[in-house]
């Protein structure tokens, strides 16, 4: 069978890709990806091939831009190319790759989607609990409100509009792998029956950064605790990133952040921080003892494979439903953004890295993560959908 994968041109999107697709190739299947060019080489060193777009092959998939019309229609015509070269059985996704739903609907090709660690979209129960809970709140606003962009876009590219119940929302696509575990994921007798479990799907290169290794080595040497820092998009909060540098200045404790994400300049960083675009988790996370991060599936699945507690600052998107979920599962604290401030993050950094009961959790549902296969079990799922 011929599987193309088609994610956003971000690290957190095209690495679950790469990993899954590097296991269906092993198994004798085909694959291809689509995605922006930044990461040719990076397909390339996996032994995959990546179809470029166009002749010129222009950028696509752009993360920024996954919701606006033209960055959905480059999405389409770039598949639309890629068909008439690999001839795919099966199209496999991402929750933001809007144009993937639609190609697979123009051109009769199942959808698979490789989503994020919680399940974002609402419950049966969320209807009748009485009072409705936030976190139920939520889940059927966003429902509501990517239905009417969905179905805006859809008249834009001159599509009929759809009326899906909660149940069957398209953003499921025909198959979707849930990277996530009973322990962690609420309500998990309520999923409809093309959401699959999958656990972590997590890849990373063979990386060499000699700044990052030597970084490594000193903070080893000094004995100190390290600290993996994952700075994902703010949305309309401001950075935590001032308060947690002014809070860790004088800690004896050594601080890796990734700042890719960041809307904003990243400020000078005191001496026991290291501050790069792009700090690749696994070379930090084996040598860690927490996690500060905003709640992207990257970073929470990164702390939970590694059996680290997370202290979680959600500003957006999938953060706020993973951060309750974190919490609820005894693995990590939550502070509001709003509520961020130098002494606040001191107090629970303090905590985090001290209280033996979020250290147990944590080793906990490192173990239930560790049962499910993440990358095998997805592509197991994935070839049972083409062979049905």
């Amino acid at each position: 069978m011929r599987f193309l994968f088609c994610p956003l041109a971000s690290h957190g999107f095209v690495y679950p890709a790469i990993g899954i697709a590097q296991v269906l190739q092993r198994q004798g299947h085909e694959v291809a990806l689509v995605t922006g060019p930044a990461f040719r080489e990076t397909i390339a060193q996996a032994g995959l091939e990546r179809i470029p777009y166009g002749k010129q092959d222009d950028q696509s998939f752009q993360l920024p831009q996954w919701a606006h019309l033209i960055s959905v229609a480059i999405q389409i015509k770039h598949i639309k190319y890629a068909l008439d070269r690999f001839a795919p059985n099966v199209l496999v996704g991402h929750p933001l790759t809007l144009g993937t739903l639609i190609a697979g609907e123009l051109f009769s090709l199942p959808v698979a989607i490789i989503g994020f660690a919680a399940y974002l979209w609402p419950f049966a129960s969320d209807f009748t609990e009485a009072p409705r809970s936030e976190s139920a709140r939520r889940r059927i606003w966003r429902q509501q409100e990517t239905m009417k962009h969905y179905n805006h876009l859809r008249q834009q590219l001159k599509l009929p509009t759809i009326d899906a119940p909660f149940a069957k929302t398209p953003w499921l696509g025909d198959l979707f792998l849930l990277q996530s575990v009973p322990e962690l994921q609420n309500h998990v007798e309520e999923l409809p029956d093309k959401v699959h479990l999958v656990g972590s799907c997590l890849w990373e290169p063979p990386q060499c950064d000699p700044e990052l290794e030597a970084w490594v080595a000193e903070a080893l040497a000094s004995r100190e605790p390290i600290l993996y820092v994952q700075h994902g998009s703010a949305f309309k909060y401001p950075s935590f990133l001032p308060a947690l540098l002014d809070a860790l200045k004088d800690w004896p404790i050594r601080v890796a952040v990734s700042v890719g994400r960041m809307r904003s300049k990243a400020p000078d960083a005191p001496g026991n921080f290291f501050i790069c675009d792009h700090v690749p988790q696994g070379v930090v996370l084996k040598h860690a003892q927490a996690v500060v991060a905003s709640g992207t599936t990257t970073a929470v699945l990164g702390a939970i494979t590694h059996g680290l507690p997370s202290l979680l600052i959600p500003t957006g998107g999938e953060q706020f439903d993973l951060s309750e979920r974190c919490e609820q599962a005894g693995v990590a604290l939550c502070l509001p953004p709003d509520e961020v401030t130098s002494d606040n993050l001191k107090e629970a950094l303090q905590k985090v890295l001290t209280d033996s009961q979020i250290a147990l959790a944590s080793k906990s549902l490192q173990s239930a993560f560790q049962r499910y296969g993440g990358p095998g079990r997805a592509a197991e799922i994935l070839s049972n959908m083409s062979s049905g």
